[in-house]
């Protein structure tokens, strides 16, 4: 997998061991929103259909009282009336080395001298692996879940991580975020949630730990 230390690099994608240098806190905010609002589209149009969530970001607003979301993001990569699914995309858990993975998941091919960014998804099936990833890399069971962002959970997939040849852009998570029918939309009313246009640029380029507040940042923007 490549590496990029530009400022919105892939960070989301197996990092080496040289690392890479980011600029000050405040500045990588600035430069991160400056460039976000030249990719976002000009306007949003509404659909017709009432479950228009699917391909989108929750930004947890700055009032969400459960602790179990608070400062999150999360992409959601399907939403119908029996409810909601997404992935937490800026809770990093851990980076481990692929060997260490590779022995965890059983893949027995060759792995890079490599670390695997891990993180949380979300409070549901928390054993359960999902590999949210950029579109230059798919395989036959790929699902396109937004645009230029795919969903691949089979050991193919993994294992082409793992080695160093995988996708430019990776979110591998552990578990997921899951809403009832009706639930989401009830959270949204009480404005638990920010909804806002998702793009490959942001899920996969901007450092988590400086993701959610980039969200606020585009929000107070778009108003």
């Amino acid at each position: 997998m490549r590496t990029n230390c530009t400022i919105l690099s892939s960070i989301r994608g197996v990092v080496n061991s040289n690392g890479c240098n980011y600029l000050s806190e405040k500045g990588l905010r600035l430069a991160i929103l400056l460039f976000l609002l030249q990719l976002l589209p000009a306007s949003v149009a509404a659909k017709d259909d009432k479950y228009h969530l699917s391909e989108n970001l929750l930004v947890a607003a700055r009032t969400m009282l459960d602790p179990r979301f608070v400062g999150t993001v999360i992409y959601i990569y399907e939403h119908s009336d029996k409810g909601a699914m997404g992935l937490i995309i800026n809770r990093l858990m851990a980076r481990v080395p692929a060997k260490a993975i590779a022995e965890q998941f059983k893949i027995s091919s060759d792995v890079a001298d490599i670390e695997v960014p891990i993180f949380w998804g979300g409070p549901v099936q928390i054993s359960r692996a999902f590999i949210l990833h950029s579109s230059d890399y798919v395989n036959n069971e790929s699902k396109v879940v937004g645009e230029g962002v795919m969903l691949t959970n089979n050991d193919a997939m993994l294992a082409a991580i793992l080695d160093g040849h995988g996708p430019t852009g990776v979110v591998f998570a552990m578990g997921y975020a899951g809403w009832g029918p009706g639930q989401l939309e009830g959270e949204l009313f009480r404005e638990d949630w920010i909804n806002m246009p998702a793009t490959p640029e942001f899920i996969f380029g901007v450092d988590p730990d400086l993701m959610w507040n980039a969200a606020q940042d585009l929000y107070s923007v778009e108003l």
